[in-house]
């Protein structure tokens, strides 16, 4: 096996198993301890009829004035991270409706009394059509990222 280490040097280590094993099958010493659970948190914004035909509207006029930023998106359009800047009473709606959400994942997560920081939040918008996909890619600095 090979491994990957921080100074970027490489080591190598072999190891011998018997195998197959001639024991009961693993198990666990103790207990087994979830030490990178991934936690899916799913709201329903209560008034998305209402507003998603105006954010629709905003978000079709707006993939007509610039081109698309790209990063993950693949054939299609992708806004500036400048989503929740806007003055549409609409996007400020989500917006505030999406920090009351991260405001709700902390207090499920940690002890709010424990929680020091300065929460923001950076939004853009996508449009994917026809063959058109967001590539894997991964949101940096970011506790939590939504869809």
């Amino acid at each position: 096996m090979r491994f990957l280490l921080p100074t970027t040097r490489f080591m190598s280590v072999t190891i011998q198993i018997d195998w197959p094993p001639r024991n009961d099958p693993l198990q666990p010493v103790e207990a087994i301890q979830h030490l990178f659970p991934t936690s899916l948190w799913t709201y329903v914004f209560p008034r998305a009829e209402i507003v998603n035909p105006h954010l629709t509207r905003i978000i079709l006029e707006a993939a007509h004035t610039y081109p698309s930023q790209g990063k993950s998106n693949v054939g299609g359009w992708r806004s500036l991270n400048d989503l929740f800047h806007g003055p549409v009473p609409e996007v400020k709606e989500l917006g505030s409706w999406i920090m009351d959400c991260v405001r709700q994942v902390i207090d499920g997560s940690v002890s709010t009394d424990r929680f020091r920081g300065t929460l923001s939040a950076v939004g853009w918008a996508s449009v994917c059509r026809m063959g058109s996909y967001n590539a894997p890619h991964i949101h940096p600095e970011s506790a939590w990222s939504g869809v």
